[in-house]
């Protein structure tokens, strides 16, 4: 069974007991590393703000002060096309920070995590995917900078996985140019993690042999 949420289905809500539903997880999101602001991994949800940057600020206020303060939860800010022209759409994000709170140990039990969000994996300490693990998934698969391949690339991996291959094999038999994106000068790079995470399968492999 697949589950889709699209854009106010993924609020903060969601997000703070939803996501352990699911044995896999594909989030196709807006994401960003902030190295200079205590080296965390964010994550916009679906829950857009309309309002003016005081307005937006002071809602947040209202409702997350504490999970604010603790760099929890924020405001994300992203250009997208809207109407046919560019415009900056804000949107509540979380950290991994806000992960490690609100999810216990075995809240995903050897599950499958695809971060398809930009700056995923760019943390050298890799704290989002370590938090993943200890809350008990098997592997988690980012990006180590901004990326507009992500998307399809997850499309083919996951085609792979289901074909029976282990996770390594299946990120190996991509194409280089779904492993690695030159964009806006910066490489990003397909990651696993933990290095068992390639062991990994959705299904198993089998075998047939055909006399013809």
């Amino acid at each position: 069974t697949v589950t889709t949420k699209n854009g106010v289905q993924g609020d903060v809500n969601f997000f703070k007991t939803g996501l352990k539903q699911f044995g896999v997880i594909f989030l196709l999101a807006h994401g960003s590393y902030d190295a200079n602001g205590g080296g965390i991994t964010w994550v916009n949800t679906g829950e857009e703000l309309v309002g003016t940057n005081d307005q937006n600020l002071a809602q947040l206020l209202v409702r997350f002060e504490s999970d604010f303060n603790a760099q929890r939860i924020s405001i994300g800010v992203f250009k997208e096309t809207r109407g046919g022209q560019k415009r900056d759409v804000s949107a509540y994000k979380i950290s991994n920070r806000f992960i490690e709170a609100n999810y216990a140990a075995n809240d995903f039990p050897s599950s499958l995590i695809y971060l398809c969000n930009c700056q995923s994996m760019k943390d050298p300490n890799r704290e989002m995917a370590k938090t993943f693990e200890r809350k008990g998934a098997g592997a988690v698969i980012g990006w180590t900078d901004n990326h507009t391949i992500g998307p399809h690339t997850g499309n083919l991996l996951f085609e792979l996985l289901l074909c029976g291959k282990k996770l390594s094999d299946a990120k190996g038999a991509l194409p280089r140019e779904s492993r690695t994106e030159l964009f806006n000068g910066t490489v990003a790079d397909l990651s696993l993690y933990p290095d068992a995470a390639g062991e990994l399968r959705l299904v198993a492999e089998r075998r047939v042999t055909l006399n013809l």
